[in-house]
């Protein structure tokens, strides 16, 4: 779920401060052998500039039911803010496991609203994850040919929109076509020139 204010000084705000963020470094081997910025790389970046452009971010983790999630909110001091909320089945594992999945949701909402791209570039190819959530409603990120979530989807929506892609590329081929290697891929590494490549390769079927 994804929450705005009225947005008038906040949009200029956050064009300045993106064009000064960098990059995080990638200081830590995944499992599929690809490097990827851990949380406190991601945040000693985004903290060299968030103050100084009149920002704060406030991440905070909620138990919805069955689910496990994270809260994310940026804040500007005109007061205005945007909200995001994920979430998606709690594993059975222990308090411990829990922890480490709350901190990579906290590092792929940062990302994704920073636009930065916290992982190597390998067109989605090692996607997968050990995270098995057991439910049959939600994609398994253990798959990466399963469909993304209608939620996903609604995040990705704006980032096609504030990006000025095509909608019609979205609802057409993107919506019907993307798995979830594909869905990772791009909100981790998103451009207009990403999101036409991946239009690109879905109509040819690819």
């Amino acid at each position: 779920m994804i929450e705005f204010s009225e947005l008038k000084e906040m949009p200029k705000a956050l064009a300045k401060l993106q064009g000064e963020i960098e990059n995080p470094k990638k200081d830590k081997k995944g499992m599929h052998n690809t490097y990827y910025a851990t949380l406190d790389s991601v945040i000693s970046e985004i903290k060299k500039v968030l103050s100084k452009n009149g920002f704060s971010v406030i991440q905070l983790p909620f138990n919805d039911g069955d689910n496990l999630g994270v809260e994310t909110m940026l804040l500007h001091s005109s007061g205005e803010y945007i909200k995001s909320k994920y979430s998606m089945p709690i594993p059975n594992v222990n308090p411990q496991e829990h922890g480490k999945i709350i901190t990579y949701y906290r590092r792929y909402a940062l990302g994704s609203l920073f636009n930065m791209a916290p992982e190597t570039d390998d067109d989605g190819d090692s996607a997968a994850t050990n995270y098995n959530t057991g439910s049959k409603s939600q994609p398994n990120p253990g798959n990466p040919s399963a469909k993304p979530s209608e939620k996903q989807f609604g995040a990705m929506f704006y980032k096609v929109k504030d990006n000025s892609c095509g909608m019609d590329d979205f609802n057409n081929e993107v919506k019907p076509k993307a798995n979830l290697a594909q869905y990772k891929w791009l909100m981790d590494n998103f451009t207009k020139q990403n999101f036409d490549g991946l239009v690109a390769k879905l109509k040819g079927g690819k």
